[in-house]
């Protein structure tokens, strides 16, 4: 029983971490894909816009996860 307990313990921090992990990637993926659908419409520049919130999301997303994963290293 207090071997379980050790176990549960140490899930908490991979859970928070694997969480934190999720919405650093999904966040800036969204708000700049949907920003950039947006855009494309009001402005009449389908697909560019679009396009460019990808690039961006891409390099936000993977300096988010580089400061995240840095702390580990």
């Amino acid at each position: 029983m207090l071997q379980e307990k050790e176990n549960g313990k140490n899930m908490f921090p991979a859970l928070r971490f694997a969480w934190e992990f999720g919405y650093s990637v999904a966040i800036p993926i969204v708000v700049l894909l949907f920003g950039g659908r947006a855009l494309d419409r009001v402005l009449g520049t389908s697909p560019w816009l679009l396009l460019v919130g990808l690039f961006f999301s891409l390099i936000v997303t993977g300096v988010i996860i580089w400061y995240k994963v840095r702390k580990f290293l």
